[in-house]
């Protein structure tokens, strides 16, 4: 990872703190993932060797898992494919229009 672009340690989701932190190369390989979140004990875990762009971008959709939780969708087939996408998708749309971020993030804050 770069340390160029600051990592949140924490990030707030439905009310909730979830802690960031670094997914250990032998976890990711050992339950084959790049990321997780996890709803019991407030973490979202990332691999840190990864590309920027890939990173931000995993964090992204975990977060929206995260979401998913809060809005009390429930477990089904479809969650995985349905943030998949989302994700991706917001990722790109975040990227290419700065001005949105900046609209959404100071909306209503003067």
């Amino acid at each position: 990872m770069s340390d160029l672009i600051p990592i949140p340690v924490s990030i707030k989701i439905g009310g909730f703190d979830y802690a960031v932190s670094e997914l250990s190369h032998k976890e990711a390989e050992t339950h084959g993932i790049d990321a997780r979140v996890d709803f019991y004990d407030l973490t979202i875990k990332v691999r840190g060797d990864m590309h920027m762009q890939h990173f931000a971008e995993r964090m992204l959709h975990e977060t929206l898992h995260g979401i998913w939780d809060a809005a009390h969708l429930g477990e089904t087939e479809d969650e995985e494919t349905v943030v998949t996408r989302l994700s991706k998708g917001l990722f790109q749309v975040l990227r290419d229009n700065p001005q949105l971020v900046t609209l959404v993030t100071q909306a209503g804050t003067s």
